[in-house]
């Protein structure tokens, strides 16, 4: 196999791909997907039920009286992570125990909540990355059509 020109194109290329793909895995393992935190602003004031639930020590908040999540005032307050959620878009992840804005999946790959509309939060680290797979592959079969020419095979 001699080095030439195509080779070394092929190899930049391969290379240009994989720090690409880990640029996206450092964005998926720090970024953040959107989670809503816990601040005085987004946890207060407490709804009547929730408040009277834990004056009282009971710890289930989705029993009876809560069911589930709390609509006040245009907002909607979860339970579960006891904050108000600023729009209907935020959901609750069941894997990592918080609100996520514009939440689309947990990915049990990456061990992390998938969220953000477009290419915000970490969404656009995943695409890329989804991309990276496909133009990775594409640039190996392309490479090992142009090394091995279906005329020499036989």
């Amino acid at each position: 196999m001699s080095f030439t020109a195509d080779t070394f194109m092929y190899v930049l290329l391969i290379y240009a791909e994989a720090i690409v793909a880990i640029v996206c895995l450092l964005g998926l393992m720090w970024g953040d997907p959107g989670t809503i935190k816990r601040t005085p602003e987004a946890c207060f004031p407490l709804p009547a039920a929730v408040a009277e639930k834990l004056r009282a020590g009971n710890r289930n908040l989705l029993g009876a009286g809560t069911h589930g999540n709390i609509h006040e005032r245009g907002r909607t307050f979860c339970v579960r992570c006891l904050v108000w959620r600023p729009n209907d878009t935020v959901h609750h992840c069941r894997t990592c125990q918080r609100c996520v804005a514009d939440f689309d999946h947990h990915c049990g790959v990456f061990g992390r909540c998938i969220a953000g509309e477009g290419c915000a939060g970490n969404m656009g680290y995943f695409k890329i990355l989804i991309l990276m797979f496909f133009a990775g592959f594409g640039t190996w079969a392309s490479f090992m059509s142009a090394l091995y020419p279906a005329s020499s095979r036989y």
